[in-house]
Order: C-alpha cells, then structure tokens, then sequence
C-alpha cells in the first residue's frame, strides 16, 4: 500500500502491491497491481494496499504538518476564492494525510503546482538564527523606538503578501510609550491567535537594536544560537538552567540497643529538579518560488521559585524541611511567513522579581513599636522584557558552492 508517485511497492512497471500514480487500493494506479503493470512480472504485492493519497501521502506528511500545508496552499492559490476569506472553495484534510479540495479547474492545476513545488522544498536546507534579548521595561523609550506589539481588533487571521519592489503597510495603534519615534516595524505578518501581529526587521534594524542593547547597562544578549535544519523538520533550541530541590525523604528508624534504646531518625533526602529558561521550537518550509519561509514557531519561557516548607518527623523539636517549586509558563505558538533573510521579532514576554528592603537608623530602629518611627521597608519589582529575533536563511546548494568557489579565488577547479 502507500501511494504517491511510484509510491508502495507498485509504479510503473511495478509488481508489488499499492499504487501507482495517485495511489489507490487493491492494486489500482498506472502500472499497479499485484502482476500487472506494464512490462510487469508476477509481482507478490498482490494489490490489497490501501492506497495512496496523490501528491500529497507521497511526501509522508505528519498531521500538524498538514496544517501548515493548508495554509500555504490558501496563501499560495487565489486567497480570496477561498471560504474562510469569503469564498466558496474549501480545503479539508482526510484520512491518511489526504486532502479533499474543491476549487475551479484553473486553481487545481496550480495547486498540483504548488504541491509538486513543494516536495522538492523538502530537500531544502534552512539556516535559522536566533537572538534573546533582556531588556528593562522602558529600554525602548529610552533608545527613541516603540516595539508595541500592533493588536488586530478584528481578528482577521492571514498573511500580508510581499510584493517584489513593494511592501504593504500594517499601521500600528497609539503607542502606550510616551515621547517615543514612529515605530520601527513597518512590515507585520497577522496570525489568529492570540490576535496581535509581530514585526518583521531588516537587518539594519535589527543591527540597531543589537547595539543599543549591548550599549545599554541594564540590559544583555542571552544567547545567538543557530542551527541548520531541513525544510520541513524541526529544530529546538533551549536555554535552560537547572534548579535542584529537596522534594521528599526517605525516612528510617534506627533503634540503638541498651537499657534506655534511643530511637533515631535517618532522613535521606529526594533530590528533584525543574528547568528555568526560554525553548524555541520551529519547523521551516521553504516556498515554491525559494522567496519566502513558513514558519511554525513555539516559544516557551518558564520562570520559577522554590518555597520552604517545615514538616513534623514525629519526634518532639525536629522537623525537616522541602521544597516545592512554582513556575510561572508563558508560550507563543503562531505561524508566520518569513522573506528569505528577514527577521521576526517575538516580544511580550515580562519577566518579573521581588524585593523586599529595609533601611533604618542603628540601634533605634530595633526598639519595639518605635522604631517603626526609625525604619523604612519598601517593595521593589524589577519587570524585564524579553525579546526573541529569529532569522531563516534559505541555502540554496548552487549558491553556497559559488559563493565557496568565490572564496577560494576560482570558478572552476
């Protein structure tokens, strides 16, 4: 069974069973069967496979991974014919990573287009660089620049398309940082959840806010991670610490012989532990055309503090203390359509502390009652803003062995 082109053990001129072209159960497609096909033998396969599902099962797509497909298939072929954007044509997924379209003639002969594009995008490679960046809450009024996070009260979700010579322009709200310049994201790709847009950067943009932050006391690059990843697979990238906690004990009675046994309790603790840190997930596709990447990314930051807690053991006097952590999660998960060599910036994520301090006279502020008239407490919250910038860059063989041959000062060996 399986299907795609020359999918199963059939094809053309196949024996085994499954499809040919297009798949299709007990033995159908071009050349399928269990002896059939042209210039076929006896072929064991028999012809019993379940089918294949076109275009589509032969490049072995996973579920989510369909989605995805959906959406470029959307965003590729006539937008607005579709029903979701007030069109009649409909797209759905079915069994086996299949999908049932209805649409016009004309736009099923681009969509085998854009599938067949796509098949051969998976053999791409990606190159996705990434950047986390601390900064204080009011770094960017500080800099002269507003990176509000544009909120779309409509809830409208799709793709602003780019225009070779052109942008489209999404204008962002009044800002809530007063004194600042016009905001610096000019291009912003919409998405449905959770309903606000993220700006998209050049890299002289982005080469500016790498600086200001770097001139910035208060604030500090975490990490610059980059990986390579084939188009279509995912990539992870964690920055993460790990937090150790006593959790539990393992308790054991020990009795010591004599005239007055003493009774001792040896407590072996349960060590545990929990990550802090930011986990950025993302799984390229490269476009048909090598312009543009879709990106499904997920960020998660995790944030987390240990409390003590005092337990009885049962004897008078002792007690034993655990820990239990509390962690504080906030994700992101969106998909985004990204120009080859732009850089998206996820922000929103406020990272927040507590402290408390105390300041008063010496000796005065000790006395009872009184020296509430000599001491000042007082509560400080630090809020900082985290900052993801994520860059794919597309690697194309043909111009990583020009520009390698460039280097060595020759075209041709």
């Amino acid at each position: 069974g399986g299907g795609g082109r020359g999918g199963g053990g059939g094809g053309r001129g196949g024996g085994g069973g499954g499809g040919g072209r297009g798949g299709g159960g007990g033995g159908g497609g071009r050349g399928g069967g269990g002896g059939g096909g042209r210039g076929g033998g006896s072929g064991s396969g028999g012809g019993s496979g379940s089918g294949g599902g076109g275009e589509l099962s032969g490049l072995g797509l996973v579920e989510e991974r369909i989605e995805d497909i959906v959406l470029l298939i959307q965003e590729s072929v006539d937008f607005e014919s579709w029903y979701e954007n007030g069109g009649e044509a409909t797209i759905r997924p079915y069994a086996n990573n299949k999908l049932v379209i209805k649409q016009t003639p004309e736009n099923h002969r681009k969509i085998r287009k854009v599938l067949n594009g796509l098949g051969k995008s998976f053999t791409q490679q990606v190159s996705i660089e990434a950047r986390f960046l601390t900064v204080t809450e009011n770094f960017l009024e500080d800099i002269g620049l507003d990176f509000d996070l544009t909120y779309n009260t409509g809830g409208q979700s799709g793709i602003i398309g780019f225009n070779q010579g052109s942008s489209n322009l999404v204008t962002p709200g009044p800002t809530r940082v007063s004194g600042s310049l016009a905001p610096l994201a000019n291009d912003a790709i919409s998405f449905n959840w959770p309903n606000i847009s993220v700006p998209i950067l050049d890299d002289l943009q982005v080469s500016f806010l790498i600086r200001a932050t770097q001139a910035h006391s208060d604030s500090k690059t975490l990490n610059a991670p980059k990986v390579t990843v084939i188009s279509g697979d995912s990539a992870a990238i964690r920055i993460e610490t790990e937090k150790a906690y006593v959790s539990d004990y393992d308790f054991e009675d020990i009795t010591a012989a004599g005239i007055d046994p003493i009774t001792r309790i040896i407590a072996d603790p349960v060590i545990d532990t929990i990550l802090d840190g930011v986990v950025l997930n993302v799984t390229p596709i490269v476009s048909d055309d090598k312009k543009y990447v879709l990106m499904r990314i997920l960020t998660s930051f995790t944030e987390s503090r240990i409390d003590d807690f005092e337990i009885p053991t049962g004897v008078e006097g002792q007690t034993f203390r655990i820990q239990l952590p509390i962690a504080e999660i906030a994700e992101i998960h969106t998909k985004v359509n990204i120009p080859d060599g732009g850089t998206l910036l996820i922000g929103g994520q406020k990272l927040t502390g507590t402290n408390e301090m105390e300041a008063g006279v010496p000796i005065l502020s000790k006395i009872p009652i009184l020296g509430r008239l000599f001491e000042n407490r007082s509560k400080v919250k630090d809020h900082k803003i985290l900052l993801i910038l994520v860059k794919p860059t597309i690697l194309l063989q043909n111009e990583q062995e020009a520009r390698a041959l460039g280097e060595l000062g020759g075209d041709s060996y």
